[in-house]
């Protein structure tokens, strides 16, 4: 799994991606609801190293929710 970015965060999909061995995990900020945070990020292993993980953020968070 990524290292812990100080923020928490809620699963809501997962996709498969063409011509990718690995799906792309779909997360969004656990303050979503209750805070209107729209920071969103996508995880997914990397083809050439399936050790490391790339995340994508989309966003920033609003609810002062680091550490």
């Amino acid at each position: 799994a990524p290292a812990d970015d100080g923020f928490t965060w809620r699963k809501y999909g997962q996709k498969d991606i063409l011509n990718s061995k690995f799906p792309r995990s779909y997360y969004r900020c656990t303050h979503q609801k209750e805070l209107g945070c729209q920071a969103t990020k996508y995880v997914q292993k990397c083809e050439d190293e399936p050790s490391m993980y790339q995340v994508t953020y989309i966003g920033e968070h609003s609810c002062q929710n680091a550490q």
